[in-house]
């Protein structure tokens, strides 16, 4: 979704090489995106649809082991497969963080939100320091792939099916915390029935935020 210009800022910005993968019919399978530091082999991106082109895309890595001292990968996802790799008990893995999700617009957010069952009526008393136009009560519906949103209150004193604020939510809705794990540890109250429909609908992949700036 880049303009043009910026595809020749990036190539223009960093010193990066690209590897790919063609399968025999010439289609493209998986790219590997790279560069060659003093004693690094630093990977920026590596993708891949096939097994084929991950196990052929680890080889041509593994065939540098003799140029460069070190290797990193630098991945947005935990199931970036290392653990194929033939010895990944060699890996040296951390987690750290470096982007953070924030619902801004709750209303735009839940009408444009792949749902992936149908809710029947669920009331939320969604709570939000930052943003008093997410706070409150909002009827949540979803039939036959329409999604209905209607904030019934501004307060959060009226009847609600699930009381969590706009970070709980915003961690359920991505796929980092089940709404029924965050209720097993006091995080989020309310219904369990309504908890677990709720989170029946949710997508449980979790999102990879890439960009460079």
């Amino acid at each position: 979704m880049r303009p043009a210009w910026w595809q020749h800022y990036l190539t223009l910005k960093h010193h990066w090489s690209v590897a790919i993968y063609r399968n025999a019919a010439a289609n493209i399978e998986g790219y590997l995106i790279y560069e060659r530091q003093a004693t690094n082999f630093a990977i920026q991106e590596w993708v891949t649809s096939t097994p084929t082109a991950f196990e052929r895309l680890a080889n041509f890595i593994t065939k540098h082991g003799t140029t460069f001292e070190t290797f990193s990968y630098d991945s947005p996802s935990a199931t970036n497969g290392l653990d194929l790799l033939a010895d990944p008990y060699r890996l040296k893995v951390t987690v750290q963080p470096y982007m953070m999700a924030r619902i801004v617009d709750l209303y735009d957010f839940i009408k444009r939100y792949p749902f992936l069952t149908d809710i029947q009526p669920i009331r939320l008393a969604v709570s939000d320091a930052t943003l008093p136009a997410n706070q409150g009560i909002w009827s949540l519906t979803r039939h036959n792939g329409q999604v209905t949103l209607n904030r019934v209150s501004d307060q959060l004193t009226g009847p609600a099916d699930i009381q969590l604020t706009i970070q709980q939510l915003t961690t359920a809705c991505f796929g980092t915390q089940s709404l029924a794990r965050a209720y097993q540890h006091g995080l989020i109250t309310g219904d369990v029935n309504a908890i677990n429909r709720l989170d029946t609908s949710l997508v449980k992949e979790r999102p990879a935020l890439i960009d460079y700036f």
